[in-house]
C-alpha cells in the first residue's frame, strides 16, 4: 500500500497494512522490524520507505519448517498443543485447543534470520510456554540463540533474548539446532557450538554470560555434537547427541539451584554403528525411547539388505538399555528420524522419511 500527504512536523498518524489479495493471510512485521499493525508514524520518524510482510495461515516459505528431527515442533498440555516453525525470517507460534489452529503470532521481534526451532512446556505455577531458536551473524558475525515464553498460554511473549551471548566458541559456522526442555519449573537448552554441546539453565531468570559448556574432548569437533535432542522427565533432563566417536551417547544430568548441572556418565546406545541425527523421548514410567540413523553392511531384518537405515533402542529401567531395533525398506534411504511417545495408549512411535529417490518419501511408524 502507498500514501502521501502533509501532516505537521510532529502530528502523529496512524497506518495499517492490509493484505493485497483474499485468503487468510497473517500480518508478520514491517521492514524496519516493527511488528505493530496498526502503528503509529511522525514525520521526524524519517522512515523512507516501509513495507509489510504477511504469511498465509499454516504456511511457511521454507521446506524445512518443520525440521530438523532433534527439536520438538510441538507439545500438548492440559488438552492444548502449542506449535511453533520458522517462516520468511521469523518465528511463528499458534496453538489449538481442540477448535483448530490460531491464526500464528511472530515472537521473534524484528529477526530476519530466525530458524531451527524447539518448544517445551513447564509448569510454574500455572503452564508456560518456552521457545528457542537460532539466528545468524547476529553477534560481532556469530550466530546466536534466541529464547522467548509465555506465562498466559501464548497470548503474549517475554524476549526474545540472546542466551548464547557472544562466546568466540559459539555457533562459528555452525547450526546450533537448539533444543529446549523442562522438568517442572526448570528449562534447560543444548545447542551445538563449533567445540562443543552447550547448556544453559533458566535463561528466563539466569541472565549470566556463563552457560555451563559441556565439552569432555577439546579440539576442533566441527561434526562431532551433532542435533543434540533433549527431554526432561523423572528428575531428570535426558540428552542424546552424535559424539566424537560418531556414535549416538546417551547422558542424563541434573540441574543444581546455582544454574550449573551435574552430568551423569555417557551411554553409548548405537555401539556398534556410526551414527547420526539423534532424537530421544521418555515416559512417565521412565522408559526412554532414542532413533538415530546410520549406514550398514548387510541390515538385520528384511532380508539382511545394506543401505541407510533408522535404528531405535529403549532403557527399560529395571532391565537397562535393550539391543537397537532396525528398520529397513528395501533398498531406500531412511532418514530424519523422530521417536515419540503416546502416554494414553503406552505406545512408542518412530516416523522417519523413506525414500528410494529425493522425489519419493513417506512415513513410517
Amino acid at each position: 500500500p502507498t500514501w502521501a500527504g502533509d501532516v505537521w512536523q510532529y502530528e502523529s498518524i496512524t497506518i495499517q497494512a492490509v493484505p493485497p489479495t483474499s485468503g487468510n493471510w497473517v500480518f508478520g512485521r514491517w521492514s524496519d522490524g516493527n511488528t505493530d499493525n496498526p502503528r503509529n508514524l511522525t514525520p521526524i520518524d524519517r522512515i523512507t520507505d516501509l513495507h509489510a510482510t504477511f504469511k498465509l495461515h499454516l504456511g511457511s516459505s521454507v521446506s524445512n519448517a518443520t525440521g530438523p528431527n532433534n527439536q520438538r515442533k510441538i507439545v500438548t498440555y492440559g488438552g492444548v498443543a502449542h506449535a511453533v516453525y520458522a517462516s520468511g525470517g521469523s518465528m511463528w507460534y499458534m496453538r489449538d485447543d481442540g477448535s483448530g489452529w490460531s491464526n500464528e503470532v511472530p515472537i521473534s521481534g524484528g529477526a530476519t534470520t530466525a530458524k531451527n526451532p524447539s518448544i517445551a512446556i513447564s509448569v510454574e505455577g500455572m503452564a508456560v510456554v518456552n521457545v528457542v531458536w537460532e539466528e545468524d551473524a547476529t553477534c560481532n558475525g556469530r550466530r546466536v540463540v534466541k529464547f522467548a515464553r509465555s506465562v498466559d498460554v501464548g497470548s503474549t511473549w517475554q524476549g526474545p533474548v540472546n542466551v548464547s551471548y557472544c562466546y568466540s566458541y559459539d555457533l562459528a559456522g555452525a547450526d546450533a539446532t537448539p533444543v529446549v526442555a523442562a522438568l517442572s519449573s526448570r528449562v534447560a537448552v543444548v545447542w551445538k557450538s563449533t567445540t562443543c554441546l552447550v547448556v544453559k539453565m533458566d535463561p528466563a531468570t539466569n541472565r549470566t554470560p556463563n552457560p555451563d559448556v559441556f565439552c569432555p574432548v577439546p579440539g576442533p569437533l566441527s561434526t562431532a555434537y551433532e542435533r543434540p535432542s533433549l527431554v526432561g522427565g523423572s528428575g531428570m533432563f535426558k540428552l542424546a547427541y552424535k559424539d566424537i566417536s560418531g556414535h549416538v551417547m546417551y547422558r542424563q544430568f541434573m540441574p543444581n539451584l546455582d544454574f550449573t548441572v551435574s552430568f551423569g556418565n555417557p551411554v553409548d546406545v548405537s555401539n556398534p554403528y556410526s551414527a547420526t541425527n539423534p532424537s530421544i523421548s521418555s515416559t512417565v514410567d521412565q522408559r526412554i525411547f532414542v532413533s538415530w540413523e546410520a549406514d550398514v553392511t548387510g541390515g538385520e531384518q528384511e532380508g539382511g539388505s545394506s543401505g541407510h537405515h533408522v535404528f531405535v533402542t529403549e532403557k527399560d529401567p529395571s532391565t537397562g538399555w535393550r539391543a537397537p531395533v532396525e528398520f529397513v525398506h528395501g533398498s531406500h534411504l531412511e532418514t530424519n528420524s523422530t521417536v515419540c511417545v503416546d502416554e494414553d495408549l503406552d505406545q512408542a512411535y518412530v516416523i522417519w522419511e523413506c525414500s528410494k529417490l529425493n522425489s519419493t518419501r513417506k512415513c513410517n511408524t
